[in-house]
């Protein structure tokens, strides 16, 4: 080989280089954006078709760790229910950091799903040590806890429709489907295998 042909082959290399880096950039500034937008839906909620956006996940998990923080907040004042309070302290907390950290949609789900029978059996606990505005309030935060769960269902089930209808409109097209992978953004996640 002649030098004039091994620096034409090395200016190719350099020009398909360049050519990859400029189609990464690409990339990264639109679908990268798109992917993003799809994922702050969490914290956003999706829009509900009439102009609105219906509850966002991240708001219906904090009405359910609004309800644990207030069902902690009278367990804490009877010594006999330490263990169950101690152990829901500890699932709220865990949860709640998972929501402001906002990332690992499959551990916030868990630790959600977790949340349940330590609430319950830390009200069944305190079932015969409380009267008067404590019972009330006991019965007000179980409400709450229900009417969160079920918030949250429809918020779930709401943001698994978005990224579904994302995942099909847009990565699952031609180019986006062999571009993706380009992206330094991780791909959408569903809040529980849809």
């Amino acid at each position: 080989m002649t030098k004039k042909r091994l620096i034409l082959i090395g200016l190719a290399i350099l020009v398909l280089l360049i050519l990859f880096f400029i189609l990464r950039s690409t990339v990264n500034a639109g679908l990268g954006s798109k992917i993003d937008d799809c994922k702050a839906a969490f914290t956003r909620g999706v829009e509900d078709g009439m102009g609105g956006r219906g509850l966002s996940l991240a708001q219906a998990l904090q009405q359910r760790l609004d309800a644990a923080d207030g069902l902690q907040t009278i367990a804490a004042k009877h010594d006999e229910v330490y263990s169950e309070y101690a152990a829901l302290r500890t699932a709220r907390n865990e949860l709640m950091t998972l929501v402001a950290e906002g990332k690992d949609l499959s551990a916030m789900y868990q630790a959600n799903e977790a949340l349940d029978p330590l609430f319950t059996a830390c009200r069944e606990a305190l079932e015969g040590l409380t009267e008067g505005k404590e019972r009330s309030a006991l019965d007000t935060y179980q409400a709450d806890m229900d009417a969160a769960r079920e918030a949250v269902s429809k918020a779930g089930a709401a943001f698994n429709a978005h990224v579904e209808d994302f995942t099909d409109s847009v990565l699952k097209r031609f180019p986006n489907s062999l571009l993706k992978g380009l992206v330094k953004t991780g791909l959408p996640t569903y809040w529980q295998a849809p």
